[in-house]
């Protein structure tokens, strides 16, 4: 039987793009099904210690680099694959003010109380769980600590809310968790 480390990742086709793995082409079809404009591994940027690197996603309209790892079972709060270590933080901006997030896991949350159903945690330089949530009233989306939604910036002025288990979300979610990639 083959050790998890020795599984490669899968060269998965979709839009047009040939990602490096089925993982992150399931969030591919996430950030699709949220209509969020995605590009993937777009440009190389600068890390912290000088080095380039190529995250695999880039948001445009939310300026948000995203690097896709899956989960080991040794979890720490920041990775410790050598280029990440010195991968920009939310709080340290390029010139261009985007920010920086990397995302263990798979997109898939389940319909339960907390954030213990899951299977992805969203990291930043120094502090964990962050999870992807929507405005109530404006249905905007973004990522923020605990999918607490009263902090994604729009104008709505909503009362505290971890509000990450949306019908919309839960969708983007299901069409992730569901895709055939074979099938297409």
């Amino acid at each position: 039987m083959l050790d998890r480390k020795e599984i490669e990742s899968i060269d998965t086709d979709y839009k047009g793009y040939k990602f490096r793995s089925r993982l992150e082409a399931r969030w591919a079809v996430f950030f699709e099904e949220l209509d969020l404009l995605w590009k993937y591994e777009p440009e190389r940027i600068k890390l912290t210690n000088g080095d380039p690197y190529l995250p695999d996603f880039y948001l445009p309209e939310k300026e948000f680099w995203l690097e896709i790892k899956p989960v080991k079972k040794s979890v720490s709060n920041w990775p410790d694959h050598p280029a990440l270590q010195n991968f920009p933080s939310k709080h340290t901006n390029n010139a261009a003010n985007r920010q920086f997030y990397l995302i263990k896991g798979r997109p898939y949350i389940g319909q339960g109380h907390g954030t213990e159903e899951a299977k992805y945690e969203i990291f930043v330089e120094g502090d964990s769980n962050y999870y992807f949530c929507e405005c109530p009233k404006c249905g905007e989306i973004g990522i923020e600590f605990m999918g607490r939604a009263e902090r994604l910036g729009c104008s709505c002025n909503i009362e505290e809310t971890h509000n990450l288990r949306t019908d919309k979300l839960l969708e983007a979610y299901e069409a992730a968790s569901k895709i055939r990639f074979e099938d297409l």
